[in-house]
């Protein structure tokens, strides 16, 4: 009889009090738009799953694997109660169905929150940081694990300094969106004392602000650890008045010594003496955070079209970093095709093809010949 009537399906329009008998377990279910209900119980029978699950399907419309993921959680509770409070909560605070089924699918175990200690506090404090709840509801569907961290020693603190070292909160919420990173780290013992030593170093606030946006991981170190990145980037002869200087710095950071030592080797394999590889550091330190396979790709097909000139990448070491599929491969097949077709008299230097940009590739050798190479170079581009 138990077994029969934990698989009726729970979110059946009719008012029924199902009385379990032989079992701790005694469902109450009370329509609603929603459907809410609840256990009067001591555990939940796990005979009961079935029905769980296609109440949350249906009542809650979660995807089948997160209603798995769900009752991994609810068989450990002895009410349903405080999972469907937050639920509902979650659902009245503006998040969608898709928005609710990700976070639960990634973060179940927030079902057994306590929603008055645990979920409601953080949102709160998001709220009066200033946060819209538009926002706050994306924040936390990109990462919902925030919803575990402590408020107070955390949650508050990192955003009180992400906001005293950007301005606004709207640049607070877009450095968010592009990493939570900075919610999970004690930024008054990495981010503030790192922008102090860069700052003795001549970099300028303004500097670090557009660079967070783009390496948001960067600024987390220990403040230990990033003077032996300004140490290693001073060695290879960047002056910190350079403005190339905290780039450099962040690419140094970005590998281990090992890799580190690796990478040169690979530029001394092109031809590059070590007056030329810091040379090139110096003024295009971007270059060696670039894979060695994407080096040692792109350096092949330069050597190869430069022929004879051996010392082509070393000159031009910056072009290492232009995309194979998207830049060098369907530049050339436009030229050999103009080329055949006797639309052109001469190919272009190897350096003057490349460093067009797309714009002006398109206005010169494009656009004049799109019944011919029109397709072919938004073919080979990928696009």
């Amino acid at each position: 009889m138990a077994l029969y009537l934990c698989r009726r399906k729970l979110f059946s329009s009719a008012l029924n009090l199902a009385e379990l008998s032989n079992s701790t377990i005694s469902l109450y279910f009370l329509a609603s738009n929603t459907f809410s209900y609840h256990y009067s119980t001591t555990t939940l029978n796990p005979q009961c799953a079935p029905s769980i699950a296609d109440y949350l399907i249906n009542s809650h419309q979660l995807s089948p694997d997160t209603a798995s993921k769900a009752l991994s959680v609810l068989a450990r509770l002895k009410t349903f109660d405080k999972a469907e409070s937050i639920v509902k909560y979650l659902k009245d605070f503006g998040f969608s169905t898709s928005q609710l089924d990700s976070l639960l699918k990634r973060r179940p175990r927030l079902l057994s929150s306590n929603l008055d200690f645990t979920i409601k506090p953080k949102i709160h404090v998001l709220q009066n940081l200033g946060f819209s709840s538009s926002d706050i509801v994306e924040l936390l569907s990109t990462d919902p694990y925030l919803l575990s961290r402590g408020v107070d020693n955390q949650l508050g603190r990192s955003i009180f300094a992400l906001k005293s070292f950007l301005g606004s909160e709207g640049d607070v919420v877009k450095v968010l969106k592009v990493s939570t990173l900075f919610l999970k780290y004690n930024l008054d013992k990495t981010m503030v004392p790192n922008i102090e030593l860069l700052k003795s170093y001549g970099v300028s606030e303004e500097q670090m602000q557009r660079f967070v946006f783009h390496f948001p991981r960067f600024l987390l170190y220990k403040p230990e650890t990033m003077k032996e990145y300004i140490k290693r980037a001073e060695k290879m002869g960047l002056s910190r008045d350079s403005k190339m200087f905290l780039h450099a710095v962040r690419v140094v950071s970005s590998m281990s010594e090992e890799s580190w030592k690796s990478k040169i080797q690979v530029f001394h394999n092109l031809g590059f003496t070590q007056e030329d590889i810091l040379l090139t550091f110096r003024k295009c330190p971007h270059i060696f955070a670039a894979s060695e396979r994407k080096i040692k790709e792109v350096s092949d097909i330069l050597i190869s079209a430069a022929k004879p000139d051996g010392k082509f990448v070393v000159r031009n070491p910056d072009l290492l970093l232009f995309s194979v599929k998207r830049r060098i491969m369907p530049r050339f097949k436009v030229m050999d095709t103009l080329l055949e077709r006797n639309l052109i008299k001469r190919r272009p230097s190897l350096k003057t093809l490349l460093k067009l940009s797309g714009k002006q590739f398109c206005a010169k050798y494009v656009d004049p010949h799109s019944d011919v190479v029109g397709e072919l170079y938004t073919a080979h581009q990928g696009l």
